[in-house]
């Protein structure tokens, strides 16, 4: 065991992703600062940086890492409930809100397809509706509490 952060009260809402050669990468936020995280072990030591400083961001993360290393992440933006994205490119986190139609992106699940566009499963909370899930097995697990979202304006980096 190893530990990656002890600056506060940080790993919540943690999600690990392994890259091709067994390196770990860690997004989690931040409840003091209120931020996304991102930590990785890549070239041997643990380093920490800072995605999303925006303000009450980084709930609900799911990371995922392509075939070069570069990390994927989504997460929750609470004051604006928007689902965003993360990506590290040319030495510089990209972010962009990519669903901000209604109270969306909490416990979202994100994953690579083969050509490296980003997929993420996510809860909506209609408006005007119970934050709590249905039950499962009463026939409305799905609807409308979950979406597949597809970001297509999102480039593959590799």
């Amino acid at each position: 065991m190893e530990i990656v952060d002890c600056s506060g009260q940080v790993g919540e809402y943690a999600s690990l992703a392994l890259d091709t050669d067994d390196k770990a990468h860690i997004s989690y936020w931040d409840r003091i600062n209120q931020n996304l995280v991102y930590a990785t072990n890549a070239d041997g030591r643990w380093k920490r940086s800072v995605v999303d400083d925006s303000g009450n961001v980084g709930m609900f993360t799911s990371i995922a890492v392509n075939a070069t290393g570069t990390p994927h992440i989504s997460y929750y933006a609470v004051g604006s409930q928007d689902l965003r994205y993360a990506t590290f490119a040319d030495g510089i986190w990209i972010i962009l809100t990519v669903d901000s139609a209604g109270d969306v992106g909490q416990y979202s699940s994100l994953a690579l397809d083969a050509e490296g566009k980003a997929t993420s499963a996510i809860m909506t909370i209609p408006t005007g509706t119970s934050s709590t899930p249905p039950t499962p097995g009463d026939g409305s697990c799905l609807a409308p509490w979950t979406q597949r979202a597809t970001w297509d304006s999102i480039p593959p980096l590799r």
